[in-house]
């Protein structure tokens, strides 16, 4: 055998196979979903305290509603039940998908929807 044909040969041995290398973009893909859906889930709940802080821990007065000493107990299951319905309908529209999450344009569009029929869905609550 010639020397080229050598190098090829022993190249060739050594890369992995396409099993290995889409294993790895699995192992990958599976953070980036696990990351993004624990981060949203984050961010969801903590703007949830914050907007309960806002309305019912600050000084801001609303025109037509009436003061009552709100609790974050009471508050609790809007929080937790808004919070949950965001994200269940954020994974209905496949925005955790592995060929969703880092596409800009197609995951703002399901967001968009997403928040759009949850702002609709946590106002008839």
């Amino acid at each position: 055998m010639s020397r080229l044909a050598e190098d090829l040969t022993r190249l060739s041995r050594n890369v992995p196979q396409t099993a290995e290398v889409a294993g790895v973009n699995q192992k990958v893909a599976w953070r980036v979903r696990i990351l993004s859906v624990t981060g949203d889930a984050i961010v969801v709940f903590a703007v949830s305290l914050f907007s309960f802080w806002l309305r019912f821990r600050t000084g801001l007065k609303l025109p037509g509603t009436v003061e009552r000493a709100v609790t974050l107990n009471d508050y609790a299951a809007y929080i937790l039940v808004g919070g949950l319905m965001l994200m269940l309908l954020l994974s209905h529209y496949r925005f955790y998908e592995s060929s969703q999450v880092l596409r800009y344009r197609q995951a703002s569009i399901l967001i968009i929807k997403a928040c759009t029929i949850w702002l609709v869905g946590i106002l008839c609550i």
